[in-house]
């Protein structure tokens, strides 16, 4: 049985016996009665106070885990923000370097064409110097 309910009985027998009381013959019977229904109600309501107070000592623990779960969610939003900011910030310099990466192969496929025809220039230029030194020796 609950304190909430053997209070409410225990106040339910005060008044019963208080009401017998006024129509009793043996008051020192009838007073007894009064006296350990009243008695019953007191402990009952100690009992409730008792509760009472762990329930608020309990909901004062569940604030306070509420408030500390509370700020844990602010700071993984929190970090989580900075998180998708580090991110984004990488991505960026990743597409920057993907760029310069692909003009500096442009540019160094376009210097290997201009090596090959410089090459391909220095050889023929030989090929004419070695024709002219050939005449110039046959005369």
């Amino acid at each position: 049985m609950t304190a909430l309910s053997q209070s409410d009985q225990a106040a339910n027998e005060l008044s019963a016996l208080a009401e017998d009381s006024k129509n009793a013959i043996d008051f020192s019977k009838s007073a007894e009665g009064v006296a350990s229904a009243a008695e019953q109600l007191s402990s009952a309501v100690e009992e409730l106070n008792r509760a009472a107070g762990q329930i608020m000592a309990a909901l004062d623990q569940i604030d306070r885990g509420s408030q500390s779960q509370s700020t844990g969610a602010k700071q993984s939003a929190a970090s989580i923000s900075q998180i998708e900011h580090g991110a984004v910030g990488t991505q960026q310099r990743a597409k920057d370097s993907l760029e310069r990466g692909e003009i500096v192969s442009k540019q160094i496929a376009e210097s290997s064409t201009g090596v090959e025809q410089l090459i391909n220039g220095v050889l023929q230029s030989l090929e004419a110097t070695n024709r002219t030194r050939d005449q110039v020796n046959g005369l």
